[in-house]
């Protein structure tokens, strides 16, 4: 059994099922994340992703509780939905 021991949630999440397969990875120890630049058709979504996110995290824009709610709604879902793929 290969295990991959640190990766964040990737949307869709079987975009990420499809990623582990083709590793030949079993298993994956999976962590949130208030951040999903793979969603970004263009680099100036992920520009402006990024620029949220510094301040996001800078206290500037935003709520990092309401942030963090939702990433640990994205998590639970996506181990609820693959309990034999994720940790």
């Amino acid at each position: 059994m290969i295990i991959d021991g640190h990766s964040h949630v990737t949307l869709p999440i079987e975009e990420h099922i499809s990623t582990m397969n083709k590793a030949g990875v079993d298993k994956t120890v999976l962590f949130s994340t208030t951040f999903h630049p793979e969603t970004s058709v263009n680099f100036e979504e992920v520009s402006t992703s990024i620029k949220f996110l510094n301040d996001l995290l800078a206290g500037k824009k935003g709520s990092m509780v309401e942030a963090r709610k939702k990433a640990a709604t994205e998590l639970a879902a996506a181990i609820a939905r693959y309990p034999g793929r994720f940790i």
